[in-house]
Parts: C-alpha cells; sequence; structure tokens
C-alpha cells in the first residue's frame, strides 16, 4: 500500500514534488522518510533533485541537514572510487586488457552528467573477458588487492592496506567473467559475445573503458533488478528511467526486443519498463512498453503476487521471489530455472553448505519445493483477505 512516505520519494524521484506536498508531511514523519531514503540509497538523489527544484529551505532543518550530508557522503565515496578504478584501468590497459565497466561508474559518466556526487556506489562492477581472467588477477594481486569472497561467475576484491584511503570508504572491486550469475547464465540464452561486440567506448580521466550499449544496460540492469535482487533495490529502476530519459534517440527497441526473446526474459523488461512509467514518471509511449508484454493470462497470474505499491518498501516480495521470478520468463527457461532451484548441482550445494555433510546438504532438494509451496499459500490467503 503507497504511504506518505513512500509518496514524498516517489514524487522526488520522478520530479513532481511540490510545496503543498512537503507542507502535508508532520514533524515526526520525517524520520522515517530520511531512513528509508537511507535504506534505498536515494538520499543524495532527492536532494539533488529538491535542490533543482528550489524546494530544499521548505524542508525542516534536520532534514536538510541529513540530505546534504548523505549529498557529501555520496561525493566522497565516488571520489574514492574513481580514484582507484583509474589506477586499475590504466594497470590493465598496459596489459591490453579493456574491461567492461558495469552499473555505478559507467552510468555515472554517461546517464547522471559525470555527477559523482548523484548516485551513489558502494564498489566496482567490471566485466573481464574470460580468456583473460588469469592475467586480471594476477594484475589485482601486484595492486595489492586479495580475494574477499568468491562467488559463481565472480570474484570480490579489498585492497589489504593502502595509506591514501579511510579504510571505512575503500570500495571493493568485483570482478565478473560472465554477465549473470552461473546459474542463470545457464538457464537465459544470452549469448555473452554480443555484450562485448555492442560495447562503447568512453573516456575517463584520459583512461578509456568500455560500457555496455543503452539497449544491453537496460537489459543487465533489468535482469539484476529482478532475477538477481527482485526488486531489493529501486535505484536500479531509477537507472533505467534515466537512461531512457536521456538516451532515449540512441536506444533501438527492435535489438532490444530481440535479445529479450531470444533470451526469454520479454517479461522482465516488460515490468521494468511499465514501473518506471507507472512509479518514477518516464515519458514512454505505452506501445512500446507493450510489445514486451506478456500473455493476458500471464500478467494476471503475475498480478495476483507482483505489485507496485510493493516495490519501494519491498515488504512483501521475498517470500515470492521463486515464483514470480519463474513467471517472469518463458517457457523453457522457467522449466529450467525450477529444476535449477530445486535440484542446484553439487558446486552451489558445496559453495552453500562448506561445512554440512552432503546427505544434510541435500536436504535442500526436499525442503525448496516445500517451502515455494508454503510460500504460494500463504501469499494467496494473503492476497484473498487483501
Amino acid at each position: 500500500m503507497k504511504t506518505k512516505y513512500t509518496e514524498f520519494i516517489i514524487d522526488c524521484l520522478n520530479g513532481r514534488i511540490n510545496p503543498e506536498t512537503i507542507e502535508k508531511i508532520r514533524q515526526d514523519e520525517w524520520q522515517p522518510i530520511i531512513e528509508l531514503a537511507k535504506k534505498k540509497q536515494l538520499s543524495a538523489i532527492i536532494f539533488f533533485n529538491l535542490k533543482q527544484s528550489n524546494l530544499l529551505h521548505s524542508l525542516p532543518t534536520f532534514v536538510n541537514e541529513e540530505l546534504e550530508n548523505a549529498h557529501y557522503c555520496v561525493l566522497t565515496q565516488n571520489t574514492i572510487i574513481l580514484k582507484e578504478l583509474t589506477k586499475l584501468l590504466k594497470a590493465l590497459n598496459q596489459l591490453d586488457i579493456k574491461p567492461i565497466i558495469l552499473k555505478g561508474v559507467a552510468l555515472i559518466n554517461t546517464v547522471y552528467d559525470g555527477n559523482f556526487s548523484l548516485r551513489p556506489m558502494v564498489d566496482i562492477d567490471i566485466l573481464i573477458p574470460p580468456e583473460q581472467l588469469g592475467a586480471t588477477k594476477q594484475c589485482l594481486k601486484e595492486l595489492g588487492y586479495e580475494i574477499d569472497m568468491a562467488d559463481f561467475g565472480s570474484t570480490t576484491y579489498k585492497l589489504k592496506d593502502n595509506e591514501n584511503l579511510n579504510l571505512l570508504n575503500t570500495p571493493y572491486l568485483e570482478i565478473h567473467w560472465h554477465i549473470l550469475h552461473k546459474k542463470f547464465n545457464r538457464v537465459l540464452n544470452i549469448d555473452e559475445r554480443i555484450f562485448w561486440q555492442r560495447a562503447k567506448t568512453f573516456k575517463m580521466e584520459d583512461v578509456d573503458y568500455l560500457g555496455l550499449s543503452c539497449e544491453d544496460n537496460i537489459l543487465y540492469l533489468s535482469l539484476h533488478l529482478i532475477l538477481i535482487h527482485f526488486f531489493s533495490n529501486i535505484l536500479w529502476l531509477y537507472d533505467i528511467k534515466r537512461i531512457i530519459e536521456t538516451q532515449k534517440d540512441d536506444i533501438s527497441w527492435d535489438r532490444l526486443l530481440k535479445t529479450a526473446n531470444d533470451s526469454g526474459t520479454r517479461n522482465v523488461i516488460y515490468y521494468c519498463l511499465a514501473f518506471c512509467k507507472d512509479i518514477l514518471g518516464v515519458s514512454l509511449d505505452t506501445k512500446i512498453i507493450e510489445r514486451f508484454s506478456p500473455s493476458s493470462f500471464k500478467k494476471k497470474t503475475i498480478s495476483c503476487f507482483l505489485k507496485k505499491d510493493y516495490i519501494l518498501e519491498n515488504s512483501d516480495l521475498d517470500r515470492v521471489s521463486y515464483i514470480v521470478q519463474l513467471l517472469m520468463l518463458g517457457m523453457k527457461e522457467m522449466i529450467k530455472l525450477a529444476i535449477t532451484n530445486i535440484f542446484p548441482d553439487r558446486e552451489l550445494l558445496a559453495y552453500r553448505y562448506p561445512n554440512e555433510p552432503y546427505f544434510k546438504a541435500y536436504l535442500t532438494y526436499v525442503l525448496r519445493p516445500l517451502r515455494i509451496l508454503l510460500a504460494t499459500i500463504l501469499c494467496g490467503k494473503q492476497r484473498a483477505f487483501n
């Protein structure tokens, strides 16, 4: 259900905020708004949009100070990340390695007009060709990075020691050699070569790097938002809004539709575009969105579990995430994901249960379907009462 808290934040994000809306908010309601904005990493964007609308003076003093502090924190953190990324790119370029920069930094330099105080980042994500992975890891070791966590399709690094950086702000570096988690790479029919073929060359601090094309950015962020993190961060939806607004003339919707159809992810794109329009007020022709639309039956089924009003608070989505993820995919991909979820491979079990005997780990095969069934029943009952 849409609350006064979410309404204020959404109005700030889509530029519809006005003094009347601010005046209706009671003094004791501001703290929950600040906490929600901070939790969703939206404080700096809200500060910027209010400043652009000349409305900061309408806020209570402590709210203004909180938002301004978030603005400077984002600027400080992003400056540190930019410094580290520049050093890394120079080292990789000397080895003739040109990675694709994902998410934050690449978006700031393009759709956020180079404003490093606007879009928050907590780490650096780069995509490396699998054949250059060994040379990249050796380069990172020489630069003083050590492995913090290994996952399927990515490895997270952090600096061991750096006298020039505040250790609290030291950015993590996540190296990917697949565009998505290994599980989804197996499920989705995505030819990852197209990302490299369509990548664009950009320049940052006199260093060249690659970034995804605008269509591939929409696809990547949509998959990341729904399949990997299941609406846990509306910031990525705002990223898609910015891409559409700033690169509208460059987007080939035919190319995006073909890639989405080939990978069975057309419905994922549909809901991201629809929510961008309905929630964030992006100006996008409904005919374009409807080209990605699922069947009327599937749309009605998904609407039983997924409501746009839940997305900002993310209060009722976790326990139905598997169900909605399945419904978002094409039939072939849906079956493959269902099998993968119920029967994860031995490598994944060993990663998740490193200290457990195999017989206990394999109980996942029994418990997972029961958990999904129980979530479906509970969610269905709740929808019936609402």
